[in-house]
């Protein structure tokens, strides 16, 4: 990957580019500027980002966890159109073909790369029996199992429509986050996790400045979500006053006031990195 500062802005408008590596950085940075970025790319309907997020007219909802505890076969309808209904569903086979092309555009990787073109090719020849991607809610008239042509989706192929819906680009970017999602199931996992956690300081995390309180804060947040186990609020608290001992006095001094007797909810950190009176 590049840096902020040395990547080309023509080549890579959105994020910095995405070489293939599993890990930190796609969870943290890639994904979260490109989901930013596209939500800037709008046309008269809808943003990029609001496609993906199967949230745009003609999109398809993904299930969420009340409705498959509901029904664990619920698929939702598709949003309504905006306006006439032709120009509204051009819109979104638009937007899909967009995203796909942005997506790619910010990945240097050429496995993924040809993944992505692979999925492309395999939808638009209707190849099924190959892996293409089914955006209907049945399987296809085309589908290469007679018996289930027409009929509703099932198992993995379920799964994926209630999750991507009717988008390709969707699809595409379901199977990016396969790639770049950190796995969280190992035991060694689960040690790195712990390593990190420890080696936490302000030096090698967030640095010293009139922000650092709300970036600690920040940083803490961000590395507790990614744990296969999340530390409860509390313990956060602890770790946040903790490492602020290690900053400049004034900090220091009330972070060590405040491990003596913390404070229920430290998600009320204020800018001074002492926990809000409750109030």
């Amino acid at each position: 990957m590049l840096s902020r500062a040395s990547r080309d802005s023509k080549l890579y408008p959105y994020a910095d580019p995405w070489d293939g590596q599993r890990g930190p950085f796609f969870e943290r940075n890639w994904l979260p500027d490109m989901l930013s970025g596209l939500g800037g790319v709008t046309d008269d309907y809808a943003s990029l980002t609001d496609h993906l997020d199967g949230m745009d007219p003609h999109g398809v909802p993904p299930t969420d966890a009340a409705q498959l505890a509901a029904n664990a076969m619920h698929v939702n309808g598709a949003n309504p159109a905006v306006g006439p209904a032709w120009k509204s569903e051009q819109a979104f086979k638009n937007r899909s073909s967009k995203a796909i092309a942005a997506l790619r555009q910010h990945i240097v990787s050429v496995p993924l790369v040809a993944e992505i073109d692979k999925m492309v090719r395999l939808y638009r020849g209707s190849q099924w029996a190959q892996g293409a991607p089914i955006l209907t809610a049945t399987y296809p008239a085309t589908y290469h199992v007679v018996a289930l042509q027409g009929q509703p989706l099932q198992g993995a192929h379920l799964v994926a429509f209630q999750q991507c819906g009717n988008s390709l680009a969707r699809h595409v970017l379901a199977r990016l986050k396969l790639d770049g999602m950190p796995r969280r199931v190992s035991g060694l996992d689960v040690a790195n996790q712990n390593t990190v956690w420890a080696n936490i300081s302000l030096s090698n995390s967030v640095g010293i400045a009139q922000s650092t309180p709300t970036a600690l804060k920040t940083y803490l947040e961000q590395v507790n979500s990614e744990r296969n186990t999340p530390h409860p609020q509390n313990d956060v608290l602890v770790k946040f006053l903790q490492v602020l001992q290690g900053g400049p006095k004034e900090i220091a001094t009330k972070a060590m006031d405040e491990l003596a007797s913390p404070r229920q909810d430290w998600r009320n950190a204020d800018g001074t990195g002492s926990p809000a009176p409750p109030g």
